[in-house]
């Protein structure tokens, strides 16, 4: 029962991941475009210099959340795929992967914040336009880690084969979000153009239903394919 409990804690760090991550992307407020005068950017960085704070923490608290969410998966996965738990790995060095961009946008994203009035246009524009094309990048590592987890999914059965069709469906959204990085302009996919959220959105979602499904009772699934593999 104390095991079982303790299963269902670590798969809600999934949920935490999305609250934190959530949180910190609305505190700011809308951010300028991409195609937006330096001169708004700048405004942006000294009118929301402790929101933008505010939402670095978060993010890095987010981070925690989904690395251990990611240890958790990795777990039932690799129990389930057997062998040298290949697609495993893949998934889990994908999910290490997206959270290192993670923390290298938030920090380009916070360091122009210090000195925002001192820095020249070309600095402030370089600052933000890096943030921009990391978080675009974030969609690689994604879909990695979905399409990897959804295929042991559907060749085990250790988790429902909806969530295995949810993770094939979020790696595509993935890949079609990471066309943002061509083009600065205001099509829905262009970099800071609206594919990049659709695609940042089914990834939590992704996160959301795996974590519930994982907390509602994947420990009998990964159980049975532990028993089979030791008979």
């Amino acid at each position: 029962m104390d095991q079982d409990r303790t299963e269902r804690f670590d798969a809600a760090a999934g949920i935490a991941f999305v609250v934190l991550i959530v949180a910190a992307s609305l505190l700011p407020g809308k951010p300028p475009a991409a195609t937006d005068p330096v001169a708004d950017i700048r405004k942006f960085f000294v009118d929301e210099r402790d929101t933008l704070q505010a939402a670095t923490f978060f993010t890095g608290l987010a981070v925690i959340a989904l690395l251990w969410f990611l240890g958790t998966l990795r777990g039932h996965l690799r129990a389930a795929e057997g062998g040298t738990g290949r697609l495993t790995e893949v998934a889990f060095g994908s999910g290490i992967a997206l959270l290192a961009l993670v923390l290298v946008g938030s920090a380009l994203g916070l360091a122009p914040t210090l000195h925002a009035e001192q820095l020249d246009d070309a600095t402030v524009r370089a600052f933000y336009d890096a943030q921009i094309y990391v978080y675009a990048l974030i969609a690689f590592p994604a879909a990695g880690l979905t399409a990897a987890s959804a295929a042991v999914i559907l060749r085990t059965g250790v988790l429902p084969r909806a969530v295995g069709a949810l993770g094939v469906l979020t790696a595509i959204v993935s890949i079609l979000g990471a066309l943002s990085i061509y083009g600065e302009s205001d099509a829905f996919v262009s970099i800071g153009g609206a594919a990049g959220f659709v695609s940042f959105l089914v990834f939590v979602v992704w996160v959301l239903v795996t974590s519930i499904v994982l907390m509602r009772g994947a420990s009998a699934p990964v159980a049975a394919h532990a028993a089979a593999r030791e008979t």
